[in-house]
């Protein structure tokens, strides 16, 4: 009796290991085990790869949990253009996905405009002095048009850029970049950067002179 007792228990004992061991080796369980391991690099780790694609300014800052590609997504300031750029979060590959010339100062291409449209609705010359004028001030038009590309960068430095602005801007606001843009300001005659910050619940909006880097206005709002 006790012989039989004591197979049984050897018997049950070997069954219940070998299922044990089966579970162990199951293709879900080390599916599960392999998708626990995976490890998606950091933002800071995302920001120096982008950077060393793309030497500039980082200007803003995503990240996308897509199920079959979760990637950060960074918008660089880069001389004169701004470039997307999209970096793995798995693997680390870095994709440009878009290149951006930053917009040039307009407010001299406006002047020209309404000089050519000043021009084009005046009465005709009664006098030789006033046709004499009207014939000058329709080659100084054409000479400005025709300036080389050298002009246009001499522009473009009147300006300040973007990454300037933000430096303006941080003196005043706290948190993450989430708006900058070039407008113009109708008040005060001129251009500015339009700026908003996010600190938690907490919103800046700041507005800076693009000629003088001279902060305009700072508004801080607390959201619900």
């Amino acid at each position: 009796m006790k012989k039989k007792l004591i197979i049984g228990l050897t018997i049950s004992a070997a069954v219940f290991g070998g299922f044990a061991i089966a579970q162990s080796m199951t293709p879900g369980s080390a599916a599960s085990q392999e998708a626990k391991s995976t490890k998606f690099i950091t933002e800071q780790e995302a920001k120096d790869i982008a950077l060393k694609e793309v030497n500039g300014t980082i200007i803003e800052a995503d990240y996308d949990g897509d199920e079959k590609r979760p990637h950060y997504e960074f918008e660089i300031q880069s001389n004169q253009e701004e470039v997307d750029v999209e970096v793995d979060a798995e693997t680390g590959k870095v994709t440009i996905t878009d290149r951006e010339a930053i917009r040039a100062d307009s407010v001299k291409e406006t002047a020209q405009k309404e000089a050519v449209q000043t021009t084009e609705k005046a009465p005709a010359a009664s006098t030789a002095t006033e046709q004499k004028e009207v014939v000058t001030k329709a080659e100084t038009i054409q000479t400005t048009e025709k300036a080389p590309a050298a002009s246009a960068a001499t522009k473009q430095k009147e300006v300040i850029t973007k990454a300037e602005a933000i430096t303006i801007a941080e003196s005043v606001a706290k948190g993450k970049v989430v708006k900058v843009e070039l407008d113009n300001d109708d008040d005060h005659q001129t251009q500015k950067y339009e700026l908003e910050f996010k600190d938690g619940n907490v919103e800046y909006d700041v507005e800076i002179n693009a000629y003088t880097g001279k902060i305009i206005e700072v508004d801080q709002e607390l959201e619900d």
